[in-house]
């Protein structure tokens, strides 16, 4: 798991084969779920908002490898984790990232 900011002020939450990130560019609004690893493994991020705390979303990309997801917007994303689906086992997650 891996956990960091890049040249662009993105926050990323990453785990093998899938990353979700928030840019505070953008005010945090919009979270893109990347899938990075070339499996047949779906992948999807795991986020709560600001308007709703209590409320876990999920964003799905089932595009395949090299692609993402982008949400709609809304009020800023609080924390963020990046999830592959995996068959007939628990899903692999990152580690949550929380959002300044």
């Amino acid at each position: 798991m891996l956990a960091g900011s890049s040249p662009a002020f993105a926050l990323s939450a990453e785990t093998d084969g899938a990353r979700a990130s928030t840019k505070k560019a953008e005010g945090y609004k919009y979270i893109r779920v990347y899938d990075t690893k070339g499996d047949s493994d779906s992948v999807y991020g795991l986020y709560h908002r600001q308007a709703s705390p209590s409320t876990e979303r999920a964003l799905h990309n089932k595009s395949g490898s090299g692609t993402h997801a982008t949400s709609g917007t809304g009020s800023k994303i609080l924390d963020q984790k990046a999830c592959v689906s995996l068959d007939f086992q628990p899903d692999r997650c990152s580690g949550k990232v929380s959002n300044p």
